[in-house]
């Protein structure tokens, strides 16, 4: 009880960097809490495969823009963009799996039901509110006097193998995630691509423009189609920009 209220009182901004925290440490802290006792060991893999909606937004250049950085305004750099992200994901039902790096892997469990569409539009959506707070996020980073993110987000959908024990999942496993996370470097800049299979479940939501943008080659005889999405501008919005 102490220990959810300590949670509740936190900030959304401490509670996200808790979870993290967590889904990143936990499965070393349960292979060293579990090495001398192997019947006990927690980690199970799920046979049973379920088709999710995956996502990845990775900065762009990360690595030479944080090696001139002392390492207290690397962390603060991260911490402003992880949170930032992880915030619109969660308002979209989309789950923050783990960090990647320099980047955030995630996932929207409503997407195992195929025939509701609002899984997938929440999934859509969250990527294009992700692209579209790119002037608030590049305002709190010139508040801690950082320079600007820019990122590409990669959206893929197809079978995935969950690892987890019986409270916390770890990992998502498969060829979906491998996909998502080769595509994204055909993103433009602070844009989005999908892969083909999550193209042809919202292909006909009218809110979106579709792009084939090319293919990524997954054998010698089989390609993989890419599409960037960014959403149709409203009549309101043609008549404020001309």
């Amino acid at each position: 009880m102490l220990q959810f209220l300590a949670l509740k009182s936190m900030s959304i901004e401490n509670l996200t960097n808790t979870i993290l925290k967590k889904s990143d440490n936990y499965l070393k802290e349960i292979i060293l809490s579990n090495s001398n006792n192997e019947d006990k060991f927690e980690i199970s893999v799920f046979g049973n495969q379920k088709q999710v909606c995956v996502g990845i937004i990775d900065i762009i250049d990360s690595s030479k823009i944080v090696a001139k950085m002392p390492i207290n305004k690397s962390s603060t750099y991260y911490e402003i963009f992880i949170n930032h992200m992880a915030k619109i994901i969660n308002h979209y039902n989309g789950k923050v799996l783990k960090t990647t790096g320099d980047g955030l892997l995630f996932y929207f469990p409503e997407t195992v039901f195929s025939e509701r569409q609002f899984g997938f539009m929440s999934c859509v959506e969250a990527g294009l509110a992700m692209c579209e707070s790119h002037e608030e996020l590049t305002d709190r980073l010139i508040e801690e006097f950082l320079p600007a993110i820019n990122f590409r987000i990669s959206f893929n959908y197809g079978q995935v193998t969950m690892v987890k024990t019986d409270d916390w999942i770890l990992d998502l496993m498969g060829t979906t995630i491998n996909i998502c996370a080769k595509i994204n470097h055909k993103c433009n800049k602070n844009g989005i691509v999908v892969g083909d299979d999550l193209y042809q479940q919202v292909k006909n939501i009218k809110e979106y423009n579709f792009k084939n943008i090319g293919e990524h080659v997954l054998d010698k005889k089989n390609t993989y189609q890419i599409h960037s999405v960014k959403r149709k501008m409203t009549k309101q919005k043609i008549i404020k920009n001309t």
